[in-house]
């Protein structure tokens, strides 16, 4: 009987040969060296990752510094333009390098009526209750009608006799609003001792208390810090902060004394902020004039 070719040869028990059902001729896994070039790239794949992601963070950390820094600026600028746009160079007291000291008002009110015993009746229209004025200095200053300088009683504050009806009654029929509390209305003794004669009516009266910013040592950070009388405003800036004098005839004082101050037109703020994070040196540096508004 003839016998099959596929019979004869080794191994083979029908058409394929014996070999497995789903199995391709051919087939192989990788080799050690295909392995380890894999590993190598994905290695540089991760740290190359790893570089960006770093970078990227640094890099965000650094510009927010640099936000930070910026932020200081502004808030310098704003909290020392918000009291001394309000002030005259007649309100400036001292002048210096590192502060300056200048009158703050806490009240300020119109002259409704003067009776002749000399009392004033006065209509508060503005006042602060808790102002974070030092106490070394308080005064009152006042303006008569269309003047616009003022005169200064430094230590002196009208002692207030009554509020509310007699000198609400007076205030109103001179034109001030009647829907004022009590408190607005007082009447108040004290002024010819104060200024050798009262206001008359329609004056403007200020009362004030003394209001100093200046730059001195952080208690929060290394390097020094705006403070407003004693509270420590914003910081930190480079020892070199400094404050000087633009007068009026266009020179730069880094010290004004005596008649000279109301001779000042603007108080300059020079300084450079420096970073909290050592690990870089973000510095931003500011010069800026504060006009002085009365």
């Amino acid at each position: 009987m003839a016998r099959r070719l596929d019979d004869r040869i080794p191994g083979r028990t029908g058409p394929t040969g014996g070999v497995p059902s789903g199995t391709q001729l051919g087939a192989r896994g990788f080799t050690l060296i295909e392995v380890m070039v894999a590993l190598v790239v994905a290695g540089l794949l991760a740290g190359a990752m790893i570089s960006l992601l770093v970078g990227q963070s640094l890099f965000y950390a650094k510009n927010e510094e640099g936000i930070t820094a910026q932020q200081n600026i502004r808030a310098a600028v704003d909290l020392l333009s918000s009291d001394l746009r309000m002030a005259a160079s007649a309100d400036i007291v001292v002048a210096s390098p590192d502060s300056v000291l200048l009158r703050s008002n806490y009240l300020r009110a119109v002259v409704c009526d003067t009776t002749a015993s000399g009392s004033v009746r006065l209509f508060v229209f503005d006042s602060i209750g808790n102002a974070g004025l030092s106490g070394r200095l308080s005064g009152t200053a006042y303006s008569d009608p269309y003047v616009a300088a003022f005169l200064y009683a430094d230590g002196f504050t009208p002692s207030v006799s009554s509020t509310g009806g007699s000198p609400r009654a007076a205030c109103t029929a001179n034109g001030a609003p009647s829907d004022g509390s009590d408190v607005a209305y007082r009447e108040t003794t004290g002024w010819a001792a104060a200024f050798g004669s009262a206001p008359r009516r329609g004056s403007i009266v200020r009362q004030y208390g003394l209001l100093a910013y200046r730059f001195a040592e952080s208690d929060f950070a290394s390097g020094r810090a705006l403070w407003r009388n004693d509270r420590e405003l914003v910081g930190p800036f480079s020892e070199d902060a400094v404050l000087s004098y633009v007068m009026r005839d266009g020179s730069v004082q880094s010290t004004v004394t005596g008649v000279m101050l109301d001779s000042i037109r603007a108080v300059r703020l020079r300084a450079t902020t420096e970073d909290t994070d050592t690990r870089f040196e973000v510095e931003r540096s500011f010069d800026f004039d504060v006009e002085l508004r009365n």
